[in-house]
Formats: structure tokens, C-alpha cells, sequence
């Protein structure tokens, strides 16, 4: 059987952290832990098995090393990204939202309401990054293992299963994030009176200090069989608007909950736990809730449907903008309309939110789009209770005024248009779409 890259890899690190070279690497000359996360159950190690035979077996199966070495005497703190990969991550996830509907949220309670079991038969918040839901809600549940090994032979293993749930915020600047540990394994030098503690690390863009944990002892340790008899532990991530950036007080916080565990009787590991995610908490006096917090890393989608009686027309005129642009008015020269916006696409295409009170310049770009509108329809002939429907929205910074041509104008049953701006509107209050968010648009059948 042939290692898999991150089980290389963890032996390469162990052998660095030891200052043992390879050839000596099978028998290190003194106890040493290695960890892992896995979507699915670790497998079973017996005591005195090869450390390398345990780990080639625990990668096999798709566990990913994730801390070696020896502890630190500090509390970790998660990185703090660049912009290309904030970007990155949150183009990987989406969630839509259709016209009418509005985002739920996790009960926001750390006192234990929260629905845990509901978030395990979630598969997508099996993966490594955990899931999330929406801007208001997040899951994530994976397997963590420790193998304390001396001399090259497994010396006692310590397995459990960590669910987090976390939930957003309309209204303050306050998030909870709730996490579970149960099914509990151990044998040989892990047993019960061995120590497990947990501890949230924050961190910011902004700084340090712009957001942190509280409402919970952190970092908390427990004996094993605490654990296993309340595996439950809950924090408050605030941010205060002192530390904020640009209007709306904007604060980017990084959150990871970090674990280490001490066999009986020898040293902790060091810490250990899944990637970072992330949060942003914001002070915006033109949504309707002028506090809140999301979860940032995903793209928000709004979604309007071709059968909704509601909005069907602005749909459909949606539909035919993203899947044949030619066709729509006003025609251009060159025939080459490549109209932004549609999820669908490949790569997807984002627009970004125009909010006209947002400073000078946005209101320009608005009163640019709205004329630019205004006189692409005026030679269009309609029916009386049918109004100019435009797209790219005008709220929006890829609108008409734009001046490249990627825009389409139909006129639409009125009541129909005036369902679908207020759907757009409502929309961007719950869910917290912000002057230069960015998020996509798809159509339903």
C-alpha cells in the first residue's frame, strides 16, 4: 500500500519536529502525538501498531494530519488572509434566496438550544471547511484522532466526533457559535482522566483585537469523562464598531476552534483543529437592521422563478438576458452582448451592489443607469399597466450607465415589476448585502 501525499507529509513534519532525520524517523526516541480530522469514522488502531502503519492506514481512508510536533506554550490565533484568497473561498460556496423568502436562522442560544443533530445529517458539513448555510447559519462536523506513539509504536489512541453550529446575526454585532463533543473512543495511554481542552481563537483584518470570544472559560480543559458527560461549550464572537473600517464599520474576523489533548500522565499535544473560518460584522445605517453579522465566506445568489406568478415577466426577461443576449433591446452594433450576473455561467458570473447614499460617485452611477434606462424604452412600444423592466438592476454598478451595451430593457407586466424590485429590496435588508457586495442572480424554472 502506498502513502497517500498528506501522510508523506505528516512524517516528513514529525521527523522535523523531532530533529530526528528520515532514516531514524520509524524510531523516535521519545512520545510523540500526531492528530487527525476525517468526514468518516477514524479507523481502529491497535496499541503497539507502527506509528507509520497507523498513519498510512488512517490516510488511506481520507484522514488529513492536522497538528505534530511539540505544543506550544502560546494560544494560537487563526491567519489572517490575503484578498485574493478571501476572494477564492468565497467563490466556492453559494446559497440562493428566492423572491418572497427569508433567510431563517439557528436558535441564538449558547445555552444549548441549538440543533446539533440537524447539522450531522447535514453530508455537506462533513467537508473540511464545514458548510455555510447562508449568511446566517454554518455547520460543520468531522473526526478527530490522536495516536501518542513512542519508539515507533502506538502507545494509546483518543478518538471523538465535534459538531459546530454557528448563527449570524440581524441586529447586533454578535455571533454565536456552539460546538459538540461526543462519541468518545480511547485506549491505552488516553483514558478518561486524560485532559482535552478547547479554546476559540479570533483574529481580524482589522486587527487582533476588532473582534473576540466571549461568553464561555477560554481556553477550557476537562478530563475526558467530563467531556463525554456534557460534551457541550458555546461563545459569543462581538466586535465593537470602534475598530471598524469605512461607513459601515466593517470588521473581518477569523475564527478557528483549536483542541489539544495530554495522554495521562505525559505532555499536551500541540493545537489542533479544521481551517479558519470567517465572519463580518457591520454598522450599515441603510439596511433595515442597522447591526449585523454574516458569515462572508460563500456568494449569496438571488433567485426569481419563470413560474412565480409574482415576478414571472421580470424572470423571464432575466431568462432571456442570460441564455440569448442578442436578442434583447436595445440591439447593438457588433451583435456581442455578454450581459453579467447569471450564477449559471462558466466561470459564474457576480454583479455588485449600488447603494446610491453610499457617497457622491454611487449616486452619479445610479442617476446614470436610471436615465440611461429611461431612454432605451421611451421608443418602445407597450401596453397600458406594463412598465420598463431593466437589466442588469439599477442598483447595481454593472447597470445601464455603465456604458459598454450589456444591459437589457423589456417591458414587463407593471405590477409584475414592481413585485420583483420590491423582492430585490427586501432582499437585500435580510441578508445583508452591502454597498459593493457582490453576489449573483439565478433563474428558476
Amino acid at each position: 500500500m502506498r502513502f497517500k501525499r498528506s501522510a508523506i507529509l505528516g512524517i516528513v513534519a514529525l521527523v522535523a519536529a523531532s530533529g530526528l532525520s528520515p532514516a531514524a524517523s520509524a524510531t523516535p526516541a521519545e512520545a510523540k502525538v500526531i492528530t487527525f480530522t476525517s468526514s468518516t469514522p477514524l479507523p481502529s488502531i491497535p496499541i503497539g501498531t507502527p506509528v507509520d502503519q497507523a498513519i498510512e492506514k488512517i490516510a488511506a481512508l481520507g484522514g488529513i494530519e492536522s497538528a505534530t510536533g511539540a505544543a506550544s506554550t502560546s494560544l494560537p490565533r487563526p491567519p489572517v488572509p490575503s484578498l485574493e484568497e478571501t476572494e477564492s473561498k468565497r467563490r466556492s460556496q453559494f446559497y440562493g434566496s428566492q423572491a418572497g423568502e427569508f433567510t431563517p436562522q439557528n436558535p441564538r442560544s449558547i445555552l444549548g438550544i441549538v440543533d446539533f443533530e440537524a447539522c450531522r445529517n447535514n453530508p455537506n458539513g462533513a467537508a473540511e471547511n464545514g458548510v455555510v448555510i447562508d449568511h446566517f447559519n454554518f455547520c460543520r462536523h468531522r473526526y478527530t484522532g490522536a495516536i501518542h506513539y513512542e519508539n515507533g509504536k502506538v502507545k494509546g489512541t483518543l478518538d471523538y466526533r465535534e459538531t459546530q453550529v454557528g448563527s449570524g446575526s440581524r441586529g447586533n454585532r454578535e455571533a454565536l457559535i456552539s460546538a459538540e463533543l461526543t462519541e468518545f473512543k480511547m485506549a491505552g495511554s488516553f483514558n478518561q482522566s486524560s485532559n482535552l481542552t478547547v479554546y476559540m481563537g479570533t483574529n481580524a483584518k482589522q486587527g487582533q483585537t476588532a473582534c473576540r470570544a466571549a461568553g464561555a472559560t477560554n481556553p477550557i480543559t476537562n478530563t475526558v469523562a467530563k467531556w463525554m458527560g456534557n460534551g457541550f461549550i458555546g461563545w459569543s464572537i462581538l466586535s465593537d464598531e470602534a475598530q471598524g473600517t469605512g461607513d459601515e464599520k466593517i470588521v473581518d474576523c477569523m475564527w478557528l476552534l483549536y483542541q489539544r489533548a495530554a495522554p495521562s500522565g505525559e505532555n499536551w499535544t500541540n493545537w489542533y483543529g479544521a481551517p479558519y473560518q470567517d465572519l463580518r460584522f457591520d454598522s450599515a445605517s441603510y439596511l433595515p437592521s442597522k447591526l449585523g453579522v454574516i458569515f462572508s465566506r460563500v456568494t449569496p445568489v438571488m433567485q426569481y422563478s419563470r413560474t412565480d406568478p409574482l415576478v414571472k415577466g421580470v424572470a423571464e426577461h432575466i431568462y432571456t438576458a442570460f441564455t440569448n443576449p442578442n436578442s434583447t433591446l436595445p440591439a447593438t452594433s457588433n451583435g456581442a452582448k455578454v450581459i453579467p450576473g447569471n450564477i449559471k455561467s462558466t466561470p459564474p458570473s457576480l454583479i455588485t451592489r449600488l447603494y446610491p447614499g453610499a457617497n457622491p460617485i454611487a449616486d452619479q452611477a445610479y442617476k446614470d443607469n436610471r436615465a440611461v434606462v429611461s431612454a432605451a424604452c421611451s421608443s418602445l412600444p407597450h401596453n397600458p399597466g406594463e412598465e420598463c423592466d431593466e437589466f442588469p438592476f439599477a442598483s447595481t454598478w454593472e447597470g445601464a450607465g455603465r456604458g459598454d451595451g450589456n444591459f437589457s430593457v423589456r417591458y414587463v407586466d407593471g405590477t409584475q415589476n414592481g413585485n420583483a424590485g420590491t423582492a430585490l429590496a427586501v432582499w437585500y435588508g435580510s441578508d445583508r448585502i452591502l454597498h459593493n457586495d457582490k453576489f449573483g442572480v439565478s433563474i428558476l424554472p
